[in-house]
């Protein structure tokens, strides 16, 4: 099972890459690929004053250019920090990351902190 798995993509904080069957799959594939790469390893919902916002913070720069154009692929914006190795969704996409990759344990409950002029500010 380990070669098995091993054939697919390296393992490792900065070797990991997204396997082209993932990057090359149906829409189903790669919401369930970033739906587990966020529960292992994004952020939980955070907010910056009234605007909400989700990340992943690797040192994988590469594995991460390949999850922001998924996200983009599937109509989720955001904003690659090479820096300091960080992929960022603010304001109304993470409504929509939450729609589209719909997380179970990290679960992203806008109620109570919305404010629509901030979302639609913050796109």
């Amino acid at each position: 099972m380990i070669r098995d798995l091993l054939s697919y993509s390296k393992f490792g904080w900065n070797k990991w890459a997204v396997p082209k069957e993932i990057l090359n799959g149906p829409r189903s594939v790669k919401t369930a690929f970033i739906r587990g790469l966020y529960e292992g390893d994004g952020t939980k919902l955070n907010w910056r004053g009234k605007q909400p916002y989700i990340d992943f913070h690797m040192y994988n720069v590469g594995g991460l250019k390949k999850v922001r154009r998924m996200l983009e692929q599937l109509g989720i914006r955001s904003k690659l920090y090479e820096s300091c190795t960080r992929l960022l969704m603010k304001g109304e996409d993470v409504e929509k990351f939450a729609k589209i990759i719909k997380p179970k344990y990290k679960s992203i409950n806008m109620q109570g902190r919305r404010d629509t002029k901030a979302l639609k500010r913050s796109g």
